[in-house]
């Protein structure tokens, strides 16, 4: 749930740093994104440690450091471009909107794996999201 509202704050957030004619409207917002992906992946690495099997979790670890920050270069190539085709309030914007998408994609999928109590079952876990990803290997 964490991961959910933090990725919702953060979009409107973008949205807000976009549409905004001054820094102290776009200040605040920035900090509050800033403040939004600290706290998101906090719960996002605790999620995946708790999902990982024991010995699997270096694997896991590595392979998600190497996508997320592979991603970053390539973010800011294509945030670059889009900037210098329709300004740079563009990639800011795209950025809210594709993150209230993957909101709205990724919450079913979530609120399924996620039990009522809080606690996680790798197992179920698993289950779920072979089960909407069928390509994906759990093991």
């Amino acid at each position: 749930l964490t991961l959910l509202l933090d990725a919702s704050i953060a979009a409107v957030a973008y949205v807000v740093m976009a549409w905004s004619r001054s820094w102290t409207v776009a200040g605040p917002a920035f900090i509050v994104v800033g403040f939004s992906i600290g706290v998101a992946s906090v719960a996002s690495t605790s999620m995946r440690q708790r999902l990982t099997p024991q010995e699997l979790m270096g694997r896991v670890g590595a392979a998600w450091r190497g996508a997320v920050w592979g991603a970053g270069p390539v973010g800011a190539l294509a945030a670059g471009s889009l900037a210098i085709l329709g300004g740079l309030r563009l990639p800011i914007l795209l950025a809210g909107i594709l993150q209230a998408v993957l909101v709205l994609l990724l919450a079913r999928p979530l609120m399924r794996v996620l039990p009522k109590g809080g606690e996680i079952d790798a197992a179920e876990a698993l289950s779920v999201i072979s089960a909407t990803q069928p390509d994906l290997d759990p093991v």
